[in-house]
């Protein structure tokens, strides 16, 4: 039996594209998908009508086909799930990047504090989507609350797939980094030698935003381009010194926070990776399969020792002129006689 899902429509995103939008979602599925207001929305309802209960907001595209692999994957589980996939945030033309879905095994917590799972990744069951659930959905920034409570609620599943395309938006993603580097850029290396108030407090943050963030510009400007207004004497060589301690001490920081001590056989409990339960299944699975191939080798071992009795008994048969029944029955007495 195919999965029902239906579509909620969130506040937010541009509605001029909500007509693309429901076009994806019914391309995601490939055939019609009920998509309706979040303000429409009643939990009653949606637990009667649907199986499983997916997001989005206006701007976003679902991609085509994923929701029917998805949908089918998730029928399967006997037990309410939330599953959230990866998707592309398009910050510009031909500039999308790829966001992974929390991992397996992140915790409700994780899920509130991460910033990576934008409703047209989520999919739940319709029995997790609950009145307060619908409350929280039309706040601001309720959806990680929600997702984070259907995740204690029900089972948490990683999707592998990418699943929609969404649009930068400034207010729920902040700028890109092109947005602010250029200007910052221009401000810092306009400076002089002598510093005015704050502009090492904009030194600092353009040094952080180009070599401390994951998600940096394309061109990075050369230090000798940024400290330009800097080198003409001693009081500024001290400033860029105090300015390239200050980024060491920062990436120390970093490394400290992620270095793992495999070296020398130290694992700080904080450190450890904790064990998901897919990671439990597949050792459990793992541990099945070594049972069954070796009850398969004893089987096999039987086998053999009843052909190795069978061809034994074919050969007294063979010497004494006896049928196999009676050289059987004569190898038995001689036996017993030898165990007296």
């Amino acid at each position: 039996m195919t999965a029902q899902p239906i579509v909620l429509v969130l506040p937010g995103g541009d509605p001029d594209r909500l007509p693309a939008t429901i076009a994806s979602v019914e391309a995601a599925l490939g055939r019609p998908v009920p998509v309706i207001g979040l303000e429409r929305a009643d939990a009653t309802e949606l637990a009667a009508t649907a199986d499983f209960v997916g997001f989005v907001r206006p701007g976003d595209r679902l991609l085509p086909g994923v929701l029917e692999s998805r949908l089918r994957d998730l029928a399967v589980h006997p037990f309410p799930v939330i599953s959230i996939a990866g998707h592309r945030l398009i910050r510009g033309p031909g500039e999308p990047r790829l966001v992974q879905a929390p991992p397996p095994g992140s915790t409700p917590a994780d899920l509130v504090i991460r910033a990576t799972a934008e409703p047209a990744t989520v999919l739940a069951s319709a029995s997790l989507v609950d009145r307060l659930a619908l409350e929280r959905l039309a706040r601001p920034s309720g959806a990680a609350a929600v997702w984070s409570a259907m995740s204690v609620n029900g089972r948490y599943l990683a999707g592998a797939e990418v699943a929609a395309e969404v649009p930068l938006d400034p207010e729920r993603h902040g700028y890109g980094n092109e947005a602010r580097t250029g200007p910052l850029l221009e401000a810092v290396t306009g400076a002089t030698v002598d510093d005015a108030p704050g502009d090492w407090t904009m030194r600092r943050e353009l040094l952080r935003r180009l070599y401390l963030l994951l998600e940096r510009d394309d061109d990075v400007p050369p230090l000798s381009e940024v400290f330009a207004g800097k080198l003409a004497g001693p009081a500024g060589a001290a400033a860029v010194v105090d300015d390239l301690e200050w980024l060491a001490e920062r990436q120390a920081e970093a490394l400290e926070l992620e270095r793992l001590r495999w070296i020398h056989g130290e694992l700080r409990p904080e450190d450890a990776v904790p064990v998901t339960y897919a990671e439990e299944l597949a050792d459990s699975r793992a541990a099945m399969f070594r049972l069954d191939q070796a009850a398969k080798t004893l089987t096999a071992m039987i086998g053999r020792l009843e052909s190795e009795i069978y061809r034994r008994d074919a050969i007294i048969a063979a010497i004494t002129d006896l049928p196999i029944v009676d050289a059987r029955t004569a190898l038995a007495a001689e036996g017993a006689k030898g165990e007296t």
